[in-house]
């Protein structure tokens, strides 16, 4: 059921974007930019709880063959039977209930700061390098990201970079190819998630995607 307390505005916020770019020379340009600096205002801030029970699974016993009696009752220590006394502790333990209004609160967005740099190597015009620091404010989950990339375009119809980054839960790298005569444009590109790691060094999460795209202009 849907219960629908009239209508209105749950609450008003605002935020800010500030971005600059500086070209130090030919061969350095260098950027910064805070984002979604603001913040939320709740009208009402609704909380639930659970029962704060525990629960405990500790397997089934003793499962008998028939499912019912000769009387035709449900056995209690048939598999459907324990299945559902688990079923009921297991909601029991999932369930919420409502804590009532605790007035209004604020939060903040989360900012997010991103520091940029690009180097155009001086000896072939056509490759660039480039670094880019973003860090997310939002309390325990503020994460923070480094990335390494280079680009290259030897011809007008073709370009290509490679990338390789490090975040505050893993590290990732990546390659794209993108052939676009005039009319038509390919690409092919693939990230390779590297993942966390044992003390060892051996990996505990991996996995890789390819990505193909072939468009044409009319």
């Amino acid at each position: 059921d849907v219960d629908v307390d009239g209508a209105g505005v749950g609450g008003f916020g605002m935020a800010f974007d500030l971005g600059a770019v500086y070209k130090i020379n030919d061969d350095w340009t260098v950027s910064a930019a805070l984002i979604d600096l603001g913040y939320i205002n709740w009208s009402n801030n609704m909380q639930a709880v659970n029962k704060q029970q525990t629960f405990e699974f500790e397997g089934f016993h003793d499962i008998a063959v028939k499912k019912n009696d000769n009387n035709g009752n449900q056995k209690p220590n048939s598999f459907a039977s324990q299945g559902d006394s688990y079923s009921d502790q297991l909601a029991n333990f999932a369930n919420l209930s409502d804590d009532g209004d605790k007035g209004s609160r604020s939060t903040g967005i989360g900012a997010t700061l991103n520091l940029g740099g690009e180097y155009t190597f001086p000896l072939y015009r056509k490759l660039h390098f480039g670094f880019l620091s973003s860090t997310r404010f939002n309390g325990k989950y503020t994460w923070t990201e480094g990335r390494l990339s280079a680009n290259v375009a030897p011809l007008k119809w073709i370009d290509g970079g490679v990338n390789f980054a490090v975040n505050s839960f893993t590290a990732s790298c990546g390659w794209i190819l993108n052939i676009h005569p005039k009319g038509m444009n390919i690409f092919v590109g693939m990230d390779h998630i590297v993942g966390k790691t044992s003390k060892e060094f051996i990996p505990l999460s991996s996995n890789a995607s390819v990505n193909l795209g072939f468009n044409v202009a009319f």
